[in-house]
Parts: C-alpha cells; sequence; structure tokens
C-alpha cells in the first residue's frame, strides 16, 4: 500500500512539472510570435473593426439607396 501511494505521489509530481514546463514554453512561443509580427494585435483588430464599420455603412447606403428610404 506504501508503495502504491509514493508511487502514485511521484507521479503527480512528476505530472504537474510537466504541465509547468509545457505552459511556460507555450506562452514563451506565443509571446515570441507576437514580437516578430510585422502589425501588432491590437492595431490589426481595430483596423478590422474600421472596415467591419465602413462595411456595414455601405450596404446600409445601398439598402437605403435601393428601398427608396433615406437614413
Amino acid at each position: 500500500m506504501t508503495t502504491g501511494v509514493v508511487l502514485t505521489a511521484v507521479g503527480a509530481v512528476t505530472a504537474w512539472a510537466g504541465m509547468a514546463i509545457t505552459a511556460s514554453a507555450v506562452f514563451a512561443a506565443g509571446r515570441r510570435m507576437i514580437r516578430e509580427m510585422d502589425v501588432p494585435p491590437g492595431q490589426q483588430a481595430a483596423e478590422k473593426l474600421r472596415r467591419a464599420r465602413e462595411a456595414s455603412r455601405a450596404g446600409m447606403q445601398a439598402w437605403h439607396s435601393t428601398s427608396g428610404t433615406q437614413a
């Protein structure tokens, strides 16, 4: 019984250590990927939002012009 408990504890500690090392490597890779980007993610999001708003505005104007109503 004692051997089983010890082996289980050693396995759990090894698993936790593996998860911590993996998480650290994933976060480091993510930071490196963001650092190497030409355009920062925040600026990319702002540009996509601007484009979506323009497309929405153009669609609304086209719909109003074909339906005969004014905004």
